[in-house]
Protein backbone atom coordinates (compact mmCIF):
# COMPACT_ATOMS: atom_id res chain seq x y z
CA UNK A 1 0.00 0.00 0.00
CA UNK A 2 1.38 3.39 -0.90
CA UNK A 3 0.21 6.69 0.58
CA UNK A 4 0.57 9.55 -1.90
CA UNK A 5 0.51 13.29 -1.36
CA UNK A 6 -1.74 14.51 -4.17
CA UNK A 7 -0.35 18.06 -3.95
CA UNK A 8 3.32 17.12 -4.34
CA UNK A 9 2.96 13.83 -6.21
CA UNK A 10 5.32 12.10 -3.79
CA UNK A 11 4.84 8.79 -2.06
CA UNK A 12 4.84 9.56 1.67
CA UNK A 13 4.81 6.01 3.00
CA UNK A 14 4.57 2.36 2.02
CA UNK A 15 2.81 -0.33 4.05
CA UNK A 16 4.34 -3.76 3.47
CA UNK A 17 2.75 -7.05 4.44
CA UNK A 18 0.45 -8.64 1.87
CA UNK A 19 2.01 -11.31 -0.33
CA UNK A 20 -0.52 -11.05 -3.20
CA UNK A 21 -2.35 -8.15 -4.85
CA UNK A 22 -4.64 -5.96 -2.76
CA UNK A 23 -8.22 -6.03 -4.02
CA UNK A 24 -9.89 -3.52 -1.66
CA UNK A 25 -8.94 -0.82 0.78
CA UNK A 26 -10.98 1.28 3.23
CA UNK A 27 -10.25 3.83 5.93
CA UNK A 28 -11.77 2.87 9.27
CA UNK A 29 -13.27 5.33 11.75
CA UNK A 30 -10.41 4.93 14.26
CA UNK A 31 -7.40 6.04 12.17
CA UNK A 32 -6.77 2.55 10.84
CA UNK A 33 -6.80 1.28 7.28
CA UNK A 34 -8.17 -2.14 6.32
CA UNK A 35 -6.82 -3.88 3.23
CA UNK A 36 -8.17 -7.04 1.65
CA UNK A 37 -6.03 -9.21 -0.58
CA UNK A 38 -5.96 -12.32 -2.71
CA UNK A 39 -3.40 -13.64 -0.21
CA UNK A 40 -6.46 -14.71 1.81
CA UNK A 41 -6.23 -12.03 4.48
CA UNK A 42 -7.45 -8.69 5.72
CA UNK A 43 -4.81 -6.54 7.36
CA UNK A 44 -5.51 -3.65 9.72
CA UNK A 45 -2.92 -0.89 9.62
CA UNK A 46 -2.09 2.16 11.70
CA UNK A 47 -2.49 4.84 9.04
CA UNK A 48 0.07 7.12 10.69
CA UNK A 49 2.92 4.62 11.16
CA UNK A 50 2.20 2.00 8.48
CA UNK A 51 2.49 -0.76 11.09
CA UNK A 52 0.31 -3.84 10.58
CA UNK A 53 -1.73 -4.14 13.78
CA UNK A 54 -3.80 -7.23 13.04
CA UNK A 55 -4.24 -9.86 10.33
CA UNK A 56 -7.66 -11.48 9.86
CA UNK A 57 -7.78 -14.84 8.15
CA UNK A 58 -10.50 -17.40 7.64
CA UNK A 59 -10.28 -20.86 6.17
CA UNK A 60 -13.01 -21.60 3.63
CA UNK A 61 -12.93 -25.28 2.68
CA UNK A 62 -9.15 -25.29 2.97
CA UNK A 63 -8.82 -22.73 0.19
CA UNK A 64 -8.64 -19.47 2.13
CA UNK A 65 -10.50 -16.48 0.76
CA UNK A 66 -9.94 -13.63 -1.66
CA UNK A 67 -11.43 -10.44 -0.23
CA UNK A 68 -13.31 -8.48 -2.90
CA UNK A 69 -14.95 -5.74 -0.85
CA UNK A 70 -15.30 -4.39 2.69
CA UNK A 71 -17.43 -1.93 4.62
CA UNK A 72 -17.34 -0.78 8.25
CA UNK A 73 -20.63 -0.87 10.14
CA UNK A 74 -21.71 1.97 12.43
CA UNK A 75 -20.75 -0.12 15.50
CA UNK A 76 -17.19 -0.58 14.22
CA UNK A 77 -17.51 -4.15 12.95
CA UNK A 78 -16.17 -4.93 9.49
CA UNK A 79 -18.01 -6.85 6.78
CA UNK A 80 -16.04 -8.47 3.98
CA UNK A 81 -17.27 -10.14 0.81
CA UNK A 82 -15.84 -13.15 -0.97
CA UNK A 83 -18.07 -13.94 -3.90
CA UNK A 84 -21.28 -15.25 -2.34
CA UNK A 85 -19.84 -15.31 1.18
CA UNK A 86 -20.17 -12.36 3.57
CA UNK A 87 -18.21 -12.35 6.83
CA UNK A 88 -18.76 -10.05 9.82
CA UNK A 89 -15.59 -9.37 11.82
CA UNK A 90 -15.21 -7.98 15.32
CA UNK A 91 -12.03 -6.04 14.64
CA UNK A 92 -11.39 -5.18 18.29
CA UNK A 93 -10.38 -8.80 18.91
CA UNK A 94 -9.88 -10.04 15.34
CA UNK A 95 -12.53 -12.75 15.14
CA UNK A 96 -15.25 -13.74 12.70
CA UNK A 97 -18.59 -13.30 14.47
CA UNK A 98 -21.03 -14.19 11.69
CA UNK A 99 -21.16 -15.60 8.18
CA UNK A 100 -23.79 -15.25 5.49
CA UNK A 101 -24.17 -16.85 2.09
CA UNK A 102 -25.92 -14.90 -0.64
CA UNK A 103 -27.62 -16.24 -3.75
CA UNK A 104 -25.74 -13.63 -5.77
CA UNK A 105 -22.07 -12.81 -6.29
CA UNK A 106 -20.89 -9.68 -4.43
CA UNK A 107 -17.71 -7.91 -5.43
CA UNK A 108 -18.31 -4.59 -3.65
CA UNK A 109 -20.54 -3.15 -0.97
CA UNK A 110 -21.58 0.08 0.72
CA UNK A 111 -23.27 1.08 3.95
CA UNK A 112 -26.61 2.84 3.68
CA UNK A 113 -27.01 6.00 5.74
CA UNK A 114 -29.69 4.45 7.92
CA UNK A 115 -27.26 1.65 8.91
Amino acid sequence: IKVWNVDTGYCESTFVGHTDPISCLIELSDDRIASGSSDNSIKLWDKNTGQCLLTLTEDQDGKGFDVFGMVQLMDGRLVSTRGQNLTVWEVSFGKCVRKFKSNDWASSMTLLRDG
